[in-house]
């Protein structure tokens, strides 16, 4: 079918996900960077396989610490999600959510805080469980808060990934214990011993 197939981009953009999924972020981004490259020569810019792959380069960046370029990709994905899925759709609230996610990490609390003022109120609206992504995504945003010293925060959307994950265990299986994990972190700082360590015990 040549390089230049939406198919082969497809098929492209699985191997690089399963890259990410397993922590193989440095032998996707070649992959997924070639083939956004193809993408872009042969499909309209606000094609959703663009989208995809951008928000893919996006995490596998981020996985290697190269900020800069995860914030860059991020932020094309939110603008291409944005145009292509609308404010409300659950990609686009998770990559809102990745760049509150980045921010926190520089330390540039006002932006991260914006970002995620926008992203919570949609996601208790959506049926959060049913994207592959998006509790993960909360979570990580919600353990940084939590290393902020944010404690209130962190609750707030450890607990809202978590209760999404409840609803529907087997929807990321990867990411469940994560998810359970940071929440029995969130419920230790405060001294809530028990609920604390059942959480932990059964991540």
């Amino acid at each position: 079918l040549g390089r230049d197939d939406p198919a082969t981009l497809r098929l492209i953009y699985g191997i690089g996900l399963g890259y990410y999924m397993n922590q193989q972020d440095g032998k996707g981004v070649p992959l997924v960077e070639e083939a956004l490259d193809h993408a872009r020569r042969v499909l309209d810019e606000k094609n959703p396989y663009i989208a995809d792959l951008s928000s893919l380069l996006a995490y596998l960046c981020l996985g290697l610490n190269q900020i800069e370029k995860g914030e860059a990709m991020a932020r094309r994905a939110v603008e291409l999600r944005r145009q292509i899925l609308g404010e409300g759709n659950s990609k686009t609230i998770t990559f809102i959510a990745t760049l509150a996610m980045i921010h926190l990490q520089q330390g540039r609390l006002d932006e991260a805080g914006r970002l995620t003022d926008l992203a919570l109120p949609t996601s208790r609206q959506l049926p959060v469980e049913n994207s592959p992504f998006l509790a993960n995504v909360l979570s990580t945003l919600g353990w940084l808060y939590l290393e902020q010293g944010d404690l209130a925060k962190a609750d707030t959307i450890c607990t809202l990934a978590m209760e999404a994950m409840r609803r529907k265990p087997n929807a990321n299986p990867m990411s469940h214990f994560y998810v359970m994990a940071r929440l029995g972190s969130v419920r230790l700082a405060p001294g809530q011993w028990t609920e604390a360590e059942a959480l932990l015990r059964e991540s």
